[in-house]
């Protein structure tokens, strides 16, 4: 590389002296080109180094290039976390229109299996109570639990009022007070905080003018929860006077917004207290059977019984049998019972003393035992059902007493 510089210097400089004499015009361009070629080299100089090893420096290029592009992993920022959240409460508690908790399922999905502990609680709501059949109800306690284990306030008062265990409520609602759950003021709480601090007074300290309180300003809030229980307050005249029409209204509201529950004590009021109106039994049925449709056990029992009786539609047990077997397969121990009858009497079944014992000893086993066990009775007193019997033997000894 040095020889080729001194060798270019060279030429420039021959190049130069031979054309003087020759062209006296051109000398000041020659050497105008003289001082660019001087230039250049004193520049090739000046980066001139020995040749390097170009496998490793391209080793050395490469590792770079990794460790600069390679992406860190960090945890979700806090802002994002939040406006899911208030996302998902937006559905799970909308000021028009009905719940959508697949919807909120859907968001709060992805923060739950990262552990973040606002969303656990609220995955658990999406289990109490209105949300979930009773048989997964447990499923919001484990939620509520988990939550509470990193120290999410509202959590521990949640999963409090979910336990079976008296002690452990009591530790719970001891660590919501030093949380200071009870002193928080109603938006810091938000509709769910509100709501399980009215389930509090009603429940623990039967405080039912604190609970209505604490109600009225959870269902302001848009929660149907509340509403539904104001309407229950109002019927059995629980923190005020009892008060039919109120409570039918704001069950009404309530149903009208999806909660379910609500829907079911819209047909009860319908039934008992307004049957003389022409139109009460098809408004009721139509409740009762869109509650029924969502999977309630009471409204599936209703349905059925409703077609039995021919009750503001016609009388169909086929119909009636489907709804107490949805029913019984949601794990209620009345539409079990129900069924025992069917295949005693062949209601819109072939007539089978086999298949009613068994229903008559799954009613017992799930804790029915009003006129089950006169009927288990009955039935081998006339030596029928003997198959059903032993075939589910177990069931009937193990139940609980």
């Amino acid at each position: 590389m040095l020889l080729f510089r001194r060798l270019l210097v060279a030429a420039a400089l021959r190049t130069g002296v031979n054309h003087v004499g020759h062209f006296g015009g051109m000398v000041m361009k020659k050497i105008f080109r003289l001082i660019i070629v001087l230039l250049l080299s004193l520049f090739l100089s000046a980066c001139g180094t020995e040749p390097k090893n170009t496998e490793a420096a391209t080793v050395v290029i490469t590792e770079a290039t990794v460790e600069a592009t390679e992406p860190e992993i960090t945890p979700e920022p806090e802002w994002f976390s939040e406006a899911v959240i208030d996302e998902a409460v937006s559905y799970l508690f909308p000021l028009e229109g009905e719940i959508n908790i697949p919807l909120a399922r859907e968001l709060l999905l992805p923060l739950v299996e990262i552990g973040n502990a606002e969303a656990q609680y609220y995955w658990g709501y999406t289990y109490d109570g209105q949300f979930a059949p009773s048989n997964e109800e447990e499923e919001s306690l484990y939620w509520y639990e988990l939550a509470a284990e990193q120290e999410f306030p509202k959590a521990y008062l949640a999963a409090a009022l979910k336990s079976d265990s008296d002690e452990t409520a009591n530790e719970l609602i001891e660590a919501a007070r030093l949380a200071g759950i009870f002193e928080q003021a109603p938006e810091e709480l938000g509709v769910d905080g509100c709501e399980f601090v009215a389930r509090y007074f009603y429940s623990e300290q039967k405080d039912y003018e604190s609970a209505m309180d604490w109600f009225l300003k959870a269902s302001d809030m848009g929660s149907t929860v509340a509403m539904n229980r104001i309407g229950l307050m109002n019927f059995y005249g629980q923190g005020g006077i009892q008060d039919y029409e109120t409570a039918l209204n704001w069950f009404l509201r309530a149903a009208n917004l999806g909660n379910v529950c609500a829907m079911v004590n819209v047909g009860a009021v319908l039934l008992k207290y307004y049957a003389e109106e022409p139109e009460t039994l098809k408004t009721a049925e139509k409740w009762y059977l869109k509650a029924a449709e969502a999977g309630v056990a009471q409204a599936m029992n209703w349905a059925g019984y409703s077609y039995v009786e021919g009750i503001g539609a016609y009388k169909d047990y086929t119909i009636a049998k489907e709804w107490y077997q949805k029913s019984a397969d949601a794990g209620s121990s009345t539409a079990m019972f129900e069924l025992g009858q069917f295949y005693t009497k062949g209601y819109g079944v072939p007539q089978d003393y086999d298949i009613a014992m068994e229903w008559f000893i799954k009613a017992y086993a799930n804790g029915r035992k009003d006129s089950v066990e006169d009927w288990i009775d009955y039935l081998l007193e006339k030596q029928v059902g003997i198959n059903g019997y032993f075939k589910h033997y177990g069931e009937l000894i193990f139940a609980n007493p």
